[in-house]
């Protein structure tokens, strides 16, 4: 997700609650980052969510 303001426990809440109980498997979610250099940190850039068959 990119601008959609949607956090991963969203997306892993949708998933888990439309696609999981159809299909079975697993859904999983982060926050993607990129890494600041200067200050060593990590700025938040979006996230991801993903569901896989088992």
């Amino acid at each position: 997700s990119y601008t959609t303001g949607l956090s991963p426990s969203v997306m892993a809440y949708l998933l888990g609650s439309v696609i999981q109980p159809r299909l079975g498997g697993s859904v999983s979610a982060d926050e993607i980052g990129l890494p600041v250099e200067q200050s060593g940190l990590v700025l938040p850039c979006g996230s991801t969510a993903i569901w896989q068959k088992d």
